[in-house]
Order: C-alpha cells, then sequence, then structure tokens
C-alpha cells in the first residue's frame, strides 16, 4: 500500500506509513463510465488534505515555528499609556489655569511655604502740594519724598527661626536701622546707632528680668513662666484642631462654587499677563525675575463688593453649623488632650469663674459639660446669630458706611505688578496714588462727620490740593529651602547678667547717640 505523503510502498494491510507514520488510507474505485479511474501517483497530496487526517497517539510531527508572548508589550504599553494620560491630565490642568486661579495659587503657595526670605521697601514715589505756604510745601515734599524704609525677613516655620531688619533712610543716608533675631531660646535686638553691641534675653529669664527692672512685683507672677517649646507646642495642636480644611463636614461645601468667588476678587482687575523678564530695584539691589508678569489695577470698591459677595454667599449654607460644631468639639479634645491650664481658664473666667492655673483631673469632666453647653447654646441661637449678621449687613448703618469706603476707594488708584516663577509669588512691585479729590470725598461725607466730627480740610480759605503716589517693592526668596540663620555674636548682652552699673553706663550712651541721632535728622531738613 503506498503512502499518500511520502510514497513509501508499504506491506498490504499496514495501517500505517512505515516511513513517516502517516495513516495509510485504501484506494477507492471509482465508476465512472465517462472518465478512467486515476491511478495512485507518488505526489504527496495538498495541504488542505492534510488537515482532515486523522493524527495518531504518537506521530511523527513537523515542529512549528514558536510564537512569541505579547504579555510583556501588552503591560509595558499599558503602563507607557496610563504615564502618558497621567502628564497629559497634568499638562492639560496647567494648560487650562486661568490667569487669576495661576495668581491665587501662587499668592497661597508663597504665604503657605514653610522657609522664606521677604525683603522690600516701602516709600514715597511722588509727592507734590498747593494750598500751604510755600515753605511748608518745600518742607513736606522734602521729608516725605526722602523717606524711605528697608527691610529684610528670613524666617522657617518648622523650626520657629527668625532674622532681619529694618532700615529708616533719609534723601539716601541711613538713618537708623533695627535687627532682630528670635527662636525658641531667645530674643535679641540691636540698634547699632544707639548701642554697639546686640542685647538679647532668653525666654527662661523674662520673668526674672521684669521683677528686676520693676515691670512687676513677684506676686504678680505667681505662677507665670515662660516655656517656648511648650507655647509651640500649644499653638500647633490648636491650629491642626481649627483648620477646618480637614473638618468632615466642611468637605460637604461647594468649594468650586467659593474658589470662583474668590477668583473673581481678580477677575475684573488683571490688566495683562505676559511671560517675559523683569527687573525690578529693590533697597538699592538689582533684582531679575523670569515667570510670569501680572499686571493689576486694582478696583478697591468692587474688592470690597465681591468679598462681602463671598461672605453673604457663605453665610446661607446650612452646613456652617456643623462646622461650627465641629470646631468647638475639637477645641475642648485639645484643651484636655494639651492639659491646657491656661485655655481652661480663659473658658471659665468667660462665665465669671476664678482662675486656677494647675491642671486638675476634675476639669475634664467640667469641659465635657461646657462643650455640651456650648454646642446646645450654638444649635438653640444659631438661626438668630445668622439673622443678627445678615441684618447687619443690610442694615443703613453698614450700607451708610460702605457708600463712603466706595467712594473714599473710587479715589484710589492702586496699580501693581506680581510676578510668579514655579507656583510662587516671587515678587510685587506696587504704586498707590492718593489726590486732593480724597479729601473732597470725607469733607462731604455725613457719615464720617457723624461719626467723628468736623472732616472740614480747607485752610485760610484755600483749597489743600495734593497727590501722592506711594511705593511698595517686595521680593520673596528660598522658599521652601534650607536657610542659613544668623547667630548671635560672641559680644551680644544677656541682659540677665547685667549689673546696675553696667546698666546704668548702657543707658547713658544710649542717650548721648539719641541725642547726636536727633539733631542730625533735624539738621537734614
Amino acid at each position: 500500500m503506498i503512502c499518500n505523503k511520502c510514497g513509501t510502498n508499504n506491506n498490504d494491510g499496514s495501517k500505517f506509513c512505515e516511513q513517516c507514520g502517516n495513516e495509510l488510507v485504501a484506494e477507492t474505485v471509482v465508476e465512472n463510465k465517462n472518465e478512467p479511474v486515476n491511478e495512485p501517483v507518488n505526489e504527496p497530496v495538498n495541504e488542505p488534505q492534510e488537515e482532515s487526517v486523522n493524527i495518531p497517539a504518537e506521530p511523527y510531527v513537523a515542529e512549528m515555528p514558536k510564537k512569541k508572548s505579547k504579555i510583556p508589550f501588552i503591560i509595558i504599553a499599558v503602563i507607557v499609556g496610563i504615564v502618558l494620560i497621567g502628564a497629559g491630565i497634568t499638562f492639560g490642568r496647567e494648560l487650562i489655569k486661568s490667569d487669576e486661579e495661576r495668581l491665587t495659587e501662587g499668592i497661597i503657595n508663597t504665604q503657605k511655604a514653610a522657609q522664606k526670605v521677604v525683603s522690600g521697601e516701602f516709600g514715597v514715589e511722588s509727592f507734590k502740594v498747593e494750598g500751604v505756604g510755600v515753605m511748608e510745601a518745600a518742607l513736606a515734599e522734602n521729608i516725605i519724598k526722602g523717606l524711605k524704609i528697608y527691610y529684610n525677613i528670613s524666617s522657617d516655620s518648622e523650626t520657629y527661626e527668625i532674622t532681619g531688619d529694618f532700615s529708616f533712610v533719609m534723601s539716601g543716608s541711613e538713618l537708623i536701622k533695627i535687627d532682630y533675631y528670635a527662636n525658641k531660646e531667645y530674643i535679641a535686638l540691636g540698634i547699632p546707632q544707639l548701642y554697639d553691641e546686640i542685647v538679647f534675653v532668653k525666654w527662661e529669664n523674662i520673668k526674672e528680668i521684669m521683677i528686676k527692672y520693676d515691670f512687676a512685683t513677684e506676686e504678680d507672677l505667681e505662677g507665670f513662666e515662660i516655656e517656648p517649646e511648650r507655647i509651640i507646642e500649644l499653638v500647633d495642636a490648636y491650629i491642626k484642631s481649627l483648620d477646618i480644611r480637614e473638618y468632615e463636614s466642611f468637605k460637604l461645601i461647594d468649594s468650586e462654587k467659593y474658589m470662583d468667588l474668590m477668583y473673581g476678587a481678580y477677575k475684573n482687575s488683571i490688566v495683562e499677563v505676559v511671560k517675559e523678564p523683569y527687573e525690578m530695584d529693590i533697597a538699592r539691589e538689582e533684582k531679575s525675575f523670569d515667570g510670569r508678569v501680572y499686571t493689576i489695577d486694582v478696583d478697591y470698591a468692587k474688592m470690597q463688593k465681591d468679598s462681602m459677595e463671598f461672605y453673604m454667599e457663605l453665610l446661607q449654607e446650612d452646613v456652617l453649623l456643623a462646622i461650627a460644631n465641629e470646631a468647638i468639639s475639637n477645641l475642648f479634645k485639645t484643651i484636655i488632650e494639651q492639659e491646657d491650664a491656661f485655655m481652661y481658664n480663659v473658658i471659665v473666667a468667660s462665665d465669671g469663674g476664678e482662675p486656677d492655673w494647675e491642671w486638675k483631673a476634675s476639669y475634664v469632666q467640667e469641659l465635657a459639660s461646657l462643650e455640651q453647653e456650648a454646642k446646645e447654646e450654638l444649635d438653640d441661637e444659631y438661626d438668630e446669630i445668622v439673622k443678627d449678621i445678615k441684618d447687619f449687613y443690610e442694615g443703613e448703618d453698614y450700607i451708610e458706611m460702605q457708600e463712603f469706603l466706595t467712594e473714599i476707594y473710587t479715589e484710589i488708584d492702586y496699580d501693581m505688578k506680581m510676578i510668579i516663577e514655579d507656583d510662587y509669588l516671587v515678587g510685587q512691585n506696587t504704586l498707590i496714588t492718593i489726590n486732593d479729590s480724597i479729601l473732597d470725598a470725607i469733607s462731604d461725607s455725613d457719615y464720617l462727620s457723624n461719626e467723628i466730627g468736623s472732616t472740614d480740610f480747607a485752610t485760610e480759605g484755600e483749597e489743600l490740593l495734593f497727590e501722592i503716589t506711594l511705593s511698595s517693592k517686595t521680593t520673596y526668596e528660598n522658599l521652601n529651602m534650607t536657610i542659613d540663620f544668623e547667630k548671635l555674636p560672641s559680644t551680644a548682652v544677656d541682659m540677665s547678667k547685667v549689673t546696675d552699673e553696667e546698666l546704668m553706663i548702657m543707658s547713658q550712651e544710649i542717650m548721648i547717640n539719641a541725642e547726636t541721632l536727633t539733631e542730625g535728622f533735624t539738621q537734614g531738613f
């Protein structure tokens, strides 16, 4: 029997080919009168016929090429896709942020920065006055235009360290400078023009110094101690307990609506936003920025109106009662957890009780009772409280005051440039221009004249005319970066160790220098 696959001639009756193992099929004779019967040939049958052949238990099978698994590729594709989508969402969010959102978030980020250096200056850009004598006008212009204040503050809210200085400058010359330092150990002050050395006081010695220099008696300060680390611990605990952003009830407020209201304060104030370098001369030093520059023309009257809209909308929220109750619970819980006798006495004293500065176990039960009373009182009177607030804002007195303030604000031109870099406010340049029309607004105000009496600004029959432009420049640096704080020099004077004789010498030196300083100040005019 011939194999129809390999052509081997097998013995008759064989079921499988001895050469290739293929199942042998008996030839079928087809009767056809018109066509001859096909003779078997030594050619393999076409592939389609192979698929219909039954494979034995142990046949010879031709090895097929292995297919590569697609699983790793799919995983990689999914991960890459997630990364790209995430990046796209983040990038897209940045793209769709409105200008007012970017600005507001930048301001908030800067305020919340744990470490920062704030430098700035305040002074008068221009000033002119008429309606007074020539000598008086010249003197006023000379004094006002020549005076500037420079300041520099480095702070770290996590380590509770702060250093800085204020300089009062007259016509380009430093008149007086005040240096200050503070941390959890001491507070220090230096005024080089009055005394050569820096003086400091350790917090733990304040009670002793107050008694030594007759600021208070021992009886007055009995039980009074200053422990900076303990005070910081208490402050942190209360800040955390009263952070309403973490309240479950606060999360029920429609935050999107209020964010829109908050951003609304800038919506009509932003004149132009450009991404360009910006330079600013501040405290005799040139500062350069490379961020998004916001040019703002502040409408004080509208800003105040927007603010009131914000609070009035918030007042309508029923969830405010839940927030208030949660705040009460957190406050009392913190007093108990911290065993804070001071805060306990503040609450008891407000109810007419006698203070006792030592914490007692009995306070826990008393505070629990006071907490329950406070909540019941709040629940009973909440609607009345809200009504009183609304009545106040809608009352004639408040409306008159708002009309007066609106008229005053209308007379103030407030121009500002704010620079945002890396989601932080890094610079601010402000010009505030006020002219004589503000005096007219005050003089014509029935509201103010009823409050304080005469508001007539006429001088010898002439109207006082003036225009003043105030300049304020500020930079914010080292945001959330480590700051190396200045340490007290070895020559610094510990006030708790100064003898009476040393104190007298110090006082005399300060008085002589103060006299010299005053003479120099008056001669400058």
